[in-house]
């Protein structure tokens, strides 16, 4: 356990309108992940009522914080920046890519690299990029 006097460091999306889609999509897919906590919008408050003000989640035990950003923005998700998953079931790193490609962008297909068995790079429909490896 942390000491609660040292940084935690968490990844944090930003969306646009689509904060509790994407986490619910998230922690229903990968294994062992919870939505911990979810703290709305309310009314005359700067984003729009009822969307997510700051949410935090983990993904089989990495928490990750989220919010949708109120206004309007010139930028949205990079692939530079990316969550990277790691699985030994071969079956559950196909289901990922699955769901996370679909309505989604391809980057790099499941299949075999020099650097791995099996790997893929997807952007989901939220545009958060995922690098999906297997591991032995």
């Amino acid at each position: 356990m942390a000491n609660p006097r040292e940084p935690r460091v968490s990844p944090f999306l930003a969306f646009f309108g689509d904060a509790e889609k994407a986490m619910n999509r998230y922690v229903g897919l990968i294994e062992n992940s919870q939505i911990v906590s979810v703290e709305r919008y309310g009314p005359g408050e700067v984003g729009k009522e009822g969307t997510v003000k700051i949410a935090a989640f983990t993904l089989n035990g990495q928490r990750v914080m989220c919010n949708d950003i109120p206004g309007e923005h010139n930028w949205t998700f990079t692939p530079a920046v990316s969550l990277y998953v790691e699985n030994s079931d071969e079956e559950a790193l196909a289901k990922y890519f699955e769901v996370l490609s679909k309505k989604g962008k391809v980057l790099m297909p499941l299949n075999e690299y020099p650097f791995s068995k099996k790997f893929a790079w997807v952007e989901d429909e939220f545009g958060v990029s995922w690098q999906l490896n297997i591991t032995e």
